[in-house]
Formats: structure tokens, C-alpha cells, sequence
């Protein structure tokens, strides 16, 4: 019977150390200027909230991950899948875990 309670003890406190986060991400782009076209920065924001519970670590490294994800998202979209360069425009993407 008291392996029973020290189990089920145990077991609440480890499914507490698991919490619900929030990744938010902002996207700045930035875009040279020329003679027609002033230059331009702009951003994009998101907050991924991810609805199972999970531990810090889990959630920091899946919010690293969808900041590489969106970053080469934007990438891609920029230079049509590689078919043409980013020339003088930067990209980039920082994500925090709340």
C-alpha cells in the first residue's frame, strides 16, 4: 500500500514539472534602397502556442526549430526556392519562449 501512495505521489510531481509555453517569433526583413525604390524594413510577428504540456527544455528546442523553419520559409519565398538571390536583403528571425 505504500509503494502504491509513493508512486502515485511521485508521479504528480513529475507530470507538474510540465507547463503549456508560448513561442513568439518576429521576422525583420530588410530590403535595399535603389533610385525608384526607397529602402525598407519591415516585420512579421507569431506566437506559436504549444498546446501539450512539456517541459522547458522540450519547448525551448521546439521554438529554436520553428524559428529555423520560418526563417527558411521567408528564404525560400524571397529567392523562389533558390532560383534567385538575396542580394543585399537580410532575413532573419528571432523566437523567445514565454
Amino acid at each position: 500500500m505504500k509503494k502504491i501512495f509513493f508512486l502515485i505521489v511521485v508521479a504528480s510531481v513529475l507530470s507538474s514539472c510540465k507547463k503549456t509555453y508560448v513561442c513568439d517569433c518576429v521576422t525583420t526583413f530588410s530590403y535595399p534602397g535603389s533610385a525608384n525604390y526607397p529602402s525598407t524594413t519591415y516585420e512579421s510577428t507569431s506566437g506559436i502556442a504549444y498546446t501539450k504540456q512539456m517541459t522547458k527544455r522540450k519547448a525551448t528546442a521546439a521554438c529554436e526549430h520553428e524559428g529555423k523553419n520560418i526563417n527558411s520559409t521567408y528564404t525560400n519565398i524571397k529567392t523562389n526556392n533558390g532560383q534567385t538571390s538575396l542580394v543585399g536583403t537580410s532575413i532573419t528571425t528571432e523566437c523567445k519562449l514565454h
